[in-house]
């Protein structure tokens, strides 16, 4: 780029840069990343296959895998209810829906790594912990699910690294409370319409389930600070 301004007597400023364009070299095998639960319970375990196999069949043998998982903040959200919140956050001034801030979004966090050698049938086998206790960019804890991303990256023998991905879906508990009001904005002394429900994972209505309700009472006061 050039900054050019050298009319009346103003200096001409330039500046240059460069990169490297590296020739295609197509890859000669894949990494996959098989979980085997899609779906679970946080305070469990979860069994990870990591593979490297040729395009042209065979396992990669004694490669080097480094891996990590990154967990991010994730909704539960079943279209039949969208009546219903199943959110606990306890923030007022939280932005649901800042889709014009890129700042807003969760960012994923890591949560787990390591390295390993794929065995002779091009694998890695692991068996990873889901803590109860994960929390977001700011150190707050994640009540929601959590979207847990597991990522391998293979080095094969000619220096070639080749990237795969899983993801598993971690669940705080093995249902979901929901809570829903018949109006968005209620008069003081005026009666409200609450209801409960209690869902599984795909939003299907769970019976003789025992909620606990709390009513907490909170006030907005404007002050003029100078």
């Amino acid at each position: 780029a050039v900054l050019a301004g050298a009319a009346d007597g103003l200096q001409v400023g330039s500046a240059y840069g460069g990169f490297r364009v590296a020739a295609y070299r197509p890859p000669e095998f894949e990494v996959t990343v098989t979980p085997s639960v899609s779906e679970t319970v946080r305070g469990t375990t979860a069994d990870v296959v990591m593979r490297a196999a040729y395009l042209s069949g065979g396992a990669v043998r004694g490669a080097t895998v480094r891996w990590n998982v990154l967990a991010q903040p994730a909704s539960f959200n079943p279209p039949q209810l969208e009546r219903y919140s199943f959110v606990d956050y306890d923030n007022p001034w939280r932005c649901f829906d800042c889709w014009w801030n890129v700042d807003s979004a969760p960012r994923p966090q890591p949560l787990l790594s390591g390295e390993g050698v794929t065995d002779e049938k091009g694998e890695l086998k692991l068996t990873l912990p889901i803590s109860t206790e994960i929390r977001d960019a700011s150190g707050a804890l994640i009540s929601g699910p959590v979207s847990l991303s597991i990522q391998a990256n293979v080095t094969g023998a000619d220096d070639q690294v080749l990237a795969g991905r899983g993801a598993i879906l971690a669940h705080p508990a093995d249902l979901y409370a929901g809570v829903a009001f018949d109006k968005y904005v209620i008069e003081a002394m005026k009666p409200v319409t609450t209801e409960l429900i209690a869902v599984d994972w795909q939003g299907g209505r769970l019976a003789n389930k025992t909620i606990d309700v709390t009513v907490a009472r909170r006030e907005w006061k404007s002050t003029f600070v100078p």
